[in-house]
Parts: C-alpha cells; sequence; structure tokens
C-alpha cells in the first residue's frame, strides 16, 4: 500500500517541479518538435506551451538553428546564446533522452539565465580596458612631459641670450614669446604633479595651523591679485584645531582655489578667504565676486583639462588641472571640496579637512 501510494505521488512531484523550476525547460523529439516546456521557457520564448506544441524548435530559436540542426547526434551541447544583440543571455543545454532500453527518444534543452554574470564580464572588461587606457595615458603624459622639460630650459636660456643681445629692441615679442614659454613649462609641471599625486601615497604628514597656511597661500598671491586689481580679504577663524596634512600638497591645493579666483574675477573684485571649525572639520571658503559657472559646467569642473570657457584658456586661463590636482590632494588627505556657484554672480569653494587625532 505504501509503494502503491509512493508511486503514486511521483508524478505530481515530478509535474509540480517541471513546471516551478526557475531556468527553462523544453522537450523535444527526434523530429525537432517541441513536445512539451515549462513556465519559464514560456517567458523566455515569449508564447504559451499550447500554442507551441508540435511545432518545430528552430522556429521559436531561430539564432540557434545550427546548434538544434545537431539533434540527429546522440551528444550534450553546451554553449551560451543572447536572445538577441543585446541579451538577455542564457547558457543552452542540450541533453539526449534514452527510455530504459537506451534508445534515443528526444532531447531535453535547458535555458540557464546568465545575464546578470555577462554584464559582470562586461563591466570587468570595460574596467579593464579603461585601466589600461589610464596606464597607457599616463606613461604618454610622463614621458611626454619629461621630453619637453630639456627643450624649455634651452628656450628660456636663448630668451635671455637675445634680450641681452638686442638691448631692448623686440622687447614686445619677446615678452610675449616668454610668456607662453612660461605657460607651456606651467602646463608640464602641473602635468607631472598630477601623475605623482595618482601614483605615490600620501606622506610627511605633519600637524600644520590652518590659518598659518592660509595667510602664507594670501600673501603668495598678492602680487598675481595686485596685477588684476582684485581684492582680498581674510577671516581667520579663532584657536582652530589642527589638521593633519602634507604642508606642499595642501599649500598647491589652497594656491590653486585662490589663484582661479583671481584670474576670473574681473578687476576690482573682491576676494574673500575664511576658516572656521565645523564639528570634526575644519572647513576653508574662497569666495568670489567673479563670472561664476554655469549650472552646465558645475559637475565638470575637477574633471582633468576640463575649462569653462576654451578661449579664455589660450590667453589667461589655466590648462584644465589646477582643480582636478586640488581634488586629487584633498582626497589623499580625506577632505571634500563642494562648489557652489551662479553664473555672472560669483563662485565659493569649500574645503572640509579632518582635525587632526589629539596625540
Amino acid at each position: 500500500m505504501t509503494q502503491f501510494r509512493f508511486m503514486d505521488i511521483v508524478p505530481v512531484a515530478y509535474d509540480l517541479i517541471f513546471k516551478n523550476v526557475k531556468s527553462g525547460i523544453i522537450l523535444i523529439d527526434l523530429k525537432g518538435r517541441i513536445a512539451g516546456m515549462n513556465h519559464a521557457a514560456e517567458q523566455i520564448l515569449g508564447c504559451s506551451e499550447k500554442a507551441v506544441i508540435g511545432k518545430p524548435a528552430v522556429d521559436f530559436l531561430p539564432h540557434q538553428y545550427p546548434i538544434l540542426g545537431e539533434f540527429g547526434e546522440a551528444k550534450e551541447i553546451k554553449i551560451e546564446i543572447a536572445m538577441t544583440e543585446l541579451g538577455p543571455y542564457y547558457e543552452l543545454q542540450i541533453t539526449p533522452l534514452h527510455n530504459r532500453r537506451s534508445e534515443l527518444v528526444g532531447r531535453l534543452v535547458m535555458l540557464y539565465d546568465i545575464t546578470a554574470r555577462k554584464q559582470i564580464e562586461k563591466q570587468t572588461l570595460e574596467l579593464t580596458i579603461e585601466r589600461e587606457r589610464v596606464q597607457l595615458l599616463q606613461r604618454f603624459i610622463s614621458n611626454m612631459s619629461h621630453d619637453l622639460r630639456t627643450p624649455l630650459t634651452s628656450m628660456k636660456v636663448s630668451q635671455y641670450l637675445l634680450r641681452k643681445e638686442l638691448a631692448g629692441q623686440h622687447s614686445v615679442r619677446l615678452d610675449s614669446v616668454e610668456q607662453q614659454t612660461e605657460r607651456l613649462a606651467e602646463m608640464v609641471e602641473s602635468m607631472l604633479t598630477l601623475l605623482r599625486l595618482e601614483k605615490d601615497e600620501c606622506s610627511d604628514l605633519f600637524n600644520l595651523d590652518v590659518n598659518d597656511l592660509v595667510n602664507y597661500v594670501i600673501e603668495f598671491s598678492r602680487p598675481l591679485a595686485g596685477k588684476t586689481g582684485a581684492q582680498l580679504h581674510f577671516s581667520p577663524g579663532k584657536e582652530l584645531p589642527q589638521v593633519l596634512a602634507n604642508k606642499d600638497e595642501l599649500t598647491v591645493a589652497l594656491s590653486n582655489l585662490l589663484v582661479n579666483a583671481i584670474r576670473y574675477t574681473p578687476s576690482g573684485g573682491e576676494i574673500s578667504i575664511s576658516t572656521i571649525c565645523d564639528a570634526d572639520r575644519i572647513v576653508i571658503c574662497v569666495r568670489d565676486n567673479g563670472i561664476g559657472i554655469s549650472a552646465e559646467d558645475l559637475p565638470h569642473i575637477f574633471e582633468r583639462f576640463y575649462r569653462v570657457d576654451p578661449a579664455r584658456g589660450t590667453q589667461t586661463g589655466g590648462f584644465g588641472l589646477g582643480l582636478t590636482i586640488t581634488k586629487t590632494i584633498l582626497d589623499r588627505h580625506a577632505g571634500i571640496i563642494d562648489v557652489q556657484s551662479q553664473l555672472g554672480e560669483g563662485s565659493e569653494f569649500s574645503v572640509r579637512l579632518p582635525i587632526a587625532k589629539a596625540s
């Protein structure tokens, strides 16, 4: 009685498993016609079991015709397929079905969804290609920058000798040549600085007084501000905790912000620098009433070689590396930089640095 009941349950259990398994299952007879399939297969093929019973399988898997055409061979086949050029992706496995006399009676086609795995593989490949592209670009920039240093030095020496020889003649042209040479040298040094920052770990960290550092950066930038007529104002916070930082790197980061503010503020404009303590961070703000940045450009200003105004970059502006270098330095110091700007009204850059832990 127990054996009879058990055998009676088997077909029900088999049917339940067959219908509800998540992978697609298609039964095909010796003539390549569909003899049955489960719910998952219906969703994959986009049609009901009743609509396809007795019809050739190749009609519903047209891209797999070469594989399905091998039904005559009693062997197992496994291959990855795509239902369209963009997916979804499946692992298609065809297994021969034999009866108790080992006679071939049909084929079992299994469709395992591997779309998620294929997407991960694609993303991994794209990341690998991007990493190799970046490394190649870094090597190119490094080699080019080093190679340019020698001719730039020769150009500077030649300009100096030429000035002495001409004794004041053609001074305007020589000034122009000298200015462009200095700009090219600045670009080379900026590229080398960025490469070094991206390659080396942050070291030589010491507790620094932010107000002293900001004051040094302001005094260093006053000659440039004097040329443009910009007014610099510093409002230091009182009794600020120190920050743990590399002094040279942080000087470069803050100098880039202040130089940008000077360059893009009209003659007679005002630039305000302030420092405060906000919870566990020191905040350094650089605010100007210059030309501002459009909402369209704002998300891209920290990208390398990005210039808000390309035409200005060939004259008074930079090379699109200053803010990239600043962001890279702050990232190395666990810092944060935010910017708020309105076109025609000015910009405000806020740098947030973690307070040094008490020793």
